[in-house]
């Protein structure tokens, strides 16, 4: 697993054009000079980002990091694309064949027969996943070159590379030893 850090989540995106009027200051009794000759009466910045407080501010960025995910997941048929799958495996329990050793739910591509590359994005974390560290590094690119190119800021300081003990995420802690996969809780 590799993790990324989307920076300043709610700056990514702007205020709803309704909502831009009221999101203002009013700057004239600090810059009186500014209207001295003008036909205005009144100086007012209005804010354009989303910004903590403002009740539609989560609702709008995890709206705008959901359409950044589906242009970074592609076409899951395109054979360059690192997210590339052809089907969805289940191995449920109850089932006749289940394995315990399996994961219940995986995306397999059918060129090499491995578990496809995946990501699971949590208000600002994004955490990539592959078969191997070369590619699960082509999917931490991917995501952030995306991310970049729709002007989202990724937090390149906080990126860790991909690792079998990528460290604590959500409230959680996975660690693997290639065979198996623990999930510990965090006591916090």
């Amino acid at each position: 697993m590799g993790d990324i850090d989307i920076g300043d989540m709610f700056l990514n995106f702007m205020l709803h054009s309704l909502i831009l009027p009221a999101a203002g200051v009013d700057l004239t009794p600090f810059f009186p000079e500014e209207l001295a000759g003008s036909s205005r009466d009144s100086l007012w910045e209005m804010w354009g980002q989303c910004a903590m407080g403002f009740k539609p501010s989560p609702y709008q960025a995890v709206q705008g990091i959901l359409h950044a995910e589906e242009r970074i997941r592609g076409d899951p048929g395109d054979p360059t694309n690192i997210f590339r799958w052809d089907i969805i495996q289940l191995n449920l329990p109850g089932s006749p064949a289940y394995d315990p050793s399996q994961p219940w739910v995986c995306k397999i591509r059918f060129s090499d027969g491995k578990i496809a590359c995946d990501l699971i994005i949590y208000v600002d974390d994004v955490r990539t996943m592959g078969g191997s560290f070369q590619e699960c590094k082509a999917a931490s690119r991917r995501v952030a070159s995306i991310l970049n190119f729709l002007g989202i800021q990724d937090a390149p300081r906080k990126r860790r590379d991909p690792s079998l003990t990528p460290g604590a995420w959500s409230g959680s802690i996975v660690l693997s030893d290639g065979s198996s996969i623990d999930i510990i809780v965090a006591q916090e």
